[in-house]
């Protein structure tokens, strides 16, 4: 084997390892956009939940009562409802809601969307 053999047979594995590696990096790129993209579906179907929820339920339970709030036992009812809620709709989009986010976090994210939908809207500054 002479030297230009040699060369050429280093660059056509140089060139194959560089396709390797930016083919690798592409692939990670496009798992990441995915999950990306699965995460706000699933963030999407628990705001939906949690609308659903208010509709359907927590705003006629309001509306009886005097003071207008839920009792704790209400509130935790309207919480698994609107994760049974998001569970369907993420469902009818394809989306395993329990599998993207994880069944520990279900709830502490439906509070905290809760928490947001109660906060008053700021003002755009401009």
């Amino acid at each position: 084997m002479d030297n230009t053999e040699l060369t050429t047979m280093l660059m056509e594995v140089a060139a194959t390892v560089l396709a390797i590696v930016w083919a690798f990096a592409k692939q990670q790129e496009l798992f990441k956009q995915n999950a990306q993209a699965r995460w706000g579906a699933a963030v999407q179907s628990l705001e939906a939940g949690v609308e659903r929820t208010y509709q359907e339920y927590v705003r006629e339970v309001k509306a009886a009562r005097a003071d207008g709030k839920l009792t704790a036992q209400e509130a935790k009812a309207a919480r698994d409802q609107a994760i049974v809620s998001a569970i369907r709709i993420a469902k009818e989009d394809g989306v395993d809601l329990v599998k993207v986010i994880g069944a520990d976090y279900l709830e502490v994210l439906v509070s905290r969307i809760v928490k947001q939908a109660k906060q008053p809207a700021t003002p755009e500054v401009v």
